[in-house]
């Protein structure tokens, strides 16, 4: 029967993990995936403002900065010497042809003289024609020189009749001013700037107007650009600027548009890559959508894993599978509808502060980590926002962990606020590196926070104990008073029974304290675990005043009678609505131990016959938990030593022991968590209690009549 309730509740709890990661996935696309601002377009009017969720590059300005860089480099050029040496060379020839054969020039001579000022194109149509006319009489390389070089008869007859020293001089200024041209450098774009300087050259010469006219007309037709458009350097050129220039940044947090203005192609591309609008691309959406899902599920199986090894009764107890599931669930869904709000207001704390009243304090410390994790991917929140819900949760634990009592609880709600502030601010100074609103601005969010974590859990604190059934510190304290029905009528009825029940609470409260396990657990749990013999009061030793009736009893008899208030104790539990974790004390607190006085007296009666021990255990499962089996012990300890009526604490001590070492080897501890260094606290613990109730007294001085008379009030 055990194994098949904990395999339902098992089933439960995996169908429960399914439906939460579910829920996770499906507010995680709603929530970031699938933007309510997808219609957005070019053109259109912002119907609200939207700022930066994280920092993002603005492609569009970062283009629009590398294209006016680009626009604004000049090519890079490399000189190509050959071009000087061939239009030196043309020059000199031309030259030196005029004027050493004079007979010939007018073989040169074009039928009109051009200006220097016209274009290519009409010097190139002009020289056609002039080599038209003489191609009978020039030889091929005096036709190319004449095709580029144009000068009237009248030049060539000055050039011809100059003397050699003259001619000399003539030339070597031309040639020293083509010269100083080239090395200035002569591109496509400049000629026109090369052209007056060399006209302004030639002006410094002490040269007639002829002269000056002939010598331009020579360079001016002949010069070429010799700078060529480096392209291989260029490009490379490009490409350092283009990596010199830092992206154009929009800040976290930073505006990206206002309501009322339009959406320029800016705009909407810096509202795409912040996710406001929805990605038409199915590649872009699904993987990483799909990274998310893994990254939750990774966290979901270690989560499951990590509460299977450590908390394993929210596998055998379904109302508190259920309680973290619902937690979970609303935690989940408010995150979604609240994710645009300052995070602080998030209430991750309310659910930390309530896993740890209602459940444990150190599941609640993981469990927040884990939620943490989860809805920093599924909501794409910031690193500051992991930073604090991870510190504050794990302080709120503790923290809640403290609150067995009323009053504490201003003290705890005050130290959850000031711990939230000293930890926002260290994250603010952190991110933005000085003091400025912003800091005060989340200092009070963070001190809001706490306030509100801490109404929003004792408020709801009734509701998760009604609901589910989950005891409470509250609930525990209200249990405890002796005014509650079931307390008062074992009380009255069951008066050994309640006295035996308070010293077993006394026990249980210090060993769950020694080993740090649920004190106000186990002291309540003792006040009510031998309800059951409200039944039948009078068959048990506490309670029996004269014969025993035992004595005439069939040991079976007895020990069905005994063992009977265990199952009468939970009936009790149920009619008196106490709640599950008192019931399952209830039910567990013998275990399945052995019934040992009725089973030696059976066998002492047996006459040879064989005797069953089974017929003689109780027949519930061990203790599932420290608490129940530290009730066990208790309740042994205190009924073994009162009936062995011994105040030599040593033999105490002994005593006590051999019931623990007892149990130990009677297997029921096997399924809960106790350690064989929490048995020796417990012990000690016990002996510490022990000894204050049978410590040795001193005897009160008296005189020899006041003996006479206590002699006689004896008699």
């Amino acid at each position: 029967m055990l194994k098949l309730s904990i395999k339902k509740t098992t089933t439960l709890n995996m169908v429960l993990v399914f439906l939460a990661f579910t829920i996770t996935i499906v507010c995680s696309i709603s929530g970031y995936y699938n933007s309510e601002t997808k219609d957005l377009a070019v053109g259109m009017v912002s119907p609200k403002k939207f700022i930066a969720k994280e920092e993002i590059i603005n492609e569009i300005a970062t283009k629009r900065n590398i294209d006016k860089a680009v626009s604004e480099m000049s090519p890079l050029y490399t000189k190509d010497s050959t071009i000087q040496s061939k239009v030196t060379k043309e020059i000199i020839s031309f030259l030196d042809y005029i004027h050493s054969n004079s007979e010939q020039q007018q073989l040169l001579t074009p039928a009109i003289q051009p200006s220097s000022k016209n274009n290519k194109s009409e010097k190139h149509e002009k020289s056609d024609e002039n080599i038209g006319e003489n191609t009978d009489t020039t030889n091929a390389d005096t036709s190319e020189l004449s095709s580029k070089i144009y000068l009237s008869s009248n030049q060539t007859n000055i050039i011809s009749t100059m003397t050699d020293a003259d001619f000399k001089e003539f030339k070597n200024i031309i040639l020293q001013t083509v010269n100083s041209a080239f090395e200035q450098g002569i591109r496509e774009d400049n000629e026109d700037k090369i052209l007056i300087y060399v006209k302004s050259e030639l002006s410094e010469h002490n040269l007639s107007n002829e002269l000056l006219n002939i010598g331009y007309s020579i360079i001016s037709n002949t010069l070429e650009p010799n700078m060529m458009i480096d392209t291989a350097a260029t490009e490379k050129a490009k490409e350092e600027k283009i990596a010199s220039i830092k992206p154009v940044m929009l800040l976290k947090n930073q505006k990206i548009v206002d309501s009322g203005e339009i959406i320029s192609e800016e705009i909407y591309s810096l509202l795409y890559s912040s996710g406001y609008i929805q990605k038409d691309n199915f590649k872009e959406n699904i993987i990483p959508l799909l990274g998310t899902a893994l990254l939750i599920f990774s966290v979901f199986i270690m989560t499951s894993l990590y509460i299977y090894k450590f908390h394993k009764k929210l596998y055998t107890r379904k109302n508190e599978a259920l309680l973290l599931f619902s937690l979970y669930t609303i935690l989940t869904i408010l995150t979604k509808l609240l994710a645009n709000v300052p995070y602080m207001f998030i209430p991750i704390l309310s659910f930390t502060m309530l896993l740890a009243m209602l459940l444990n304090y150190r599941l609640a410390i993981i469990l927040n980590f884990s939620v943490c994790i989860i809805y920093y991917i599924a909501f794409n929140f910031s690193t500051s926002f992991l930073i604090y819900f991870s510190t504050t949760g794990m302080f709120t634990a503790f923290m809640a962990n403290l609150i067995k009592e009323h009053k504490k609880i201003f003290k705890v709600g005050l130290l959850n606020c000031v711990a939230g502030v000293f930890i926002i601010t260290g994250i603010t100074l952190y991110i933005n590196k000085s003091f400025n609103e912003e800091l005060l601005k989340n200092c009070f969010l963070a001190f809001s926070n706490g306030i509100l974590t801490l109404i929003i859990c004792i408020g709801s604190m009734p509701i998760w104990d009604f609901v589910f059934d989950v005891v409470t510190q509250y609930k525990l304290l209200e249990l405890i008073n002796p005014d509650k029905p079931l307390l008062k009528k074992l009380m009255l009825e069951c008066p050994g029974t309640y006295n035996h029940s308070l010293i077993v609470a006394n026990l249980a409260e210090a060993a769950a304290l020694e080993i740090g396990a649920n004190s106000a657990l186990a002291k309540v749990g003792s006040y009510y675990h031998d309800i059951g013999k409200l039944k039948y009061p009078q068959y048990f030793s506490e309670n029996i005043r004269g014969k025993n009736p035992h004595d005439s009893m069939n040991p079976y008899t007895s020990a069905k009678i005994i063992s009977s208030h265990v199952t009468a104790g939970v009936e009790y539990a149920e009619k008196y609505k106490l709640p599950s974790s008192i019931k399952y004390i209830i039910a567990q607190h013998h275990g399945n131990t052995l019934i040992s006085f009725f089973y030696f007296k059976a066998k002492q009666n047996s006459d040879g016959k064989n005797i069953k021990e089974s017929d003689f255990r109780y027949k519930q499962q061990p203790p599932q938990t420290k608490e129940t089996a530290i009730i066990m012990l208790a309740d042994t300890v205190e009924a073994a030593v009162r009936s062995k009526n011994e105040t030599n604490l040593e033999e105490i001590k002994k005593f006590v022991h051999e019931l623990i070492k007892g149990k130990l080897n009677d297997g029921q501890f096997s399924q809960c968590s106790l350690k064989i260094s929490d048995l020796n606290k417990i012990e000690n613990a016990f002996m510490k209690v022990l000894s204050g109730m049978y410590h040795e007294r001193v005897p009160y001085p008296t005189d020899k009549k006041d003996e006479s008379q206590n002699s006689e009030d004896k008699q």
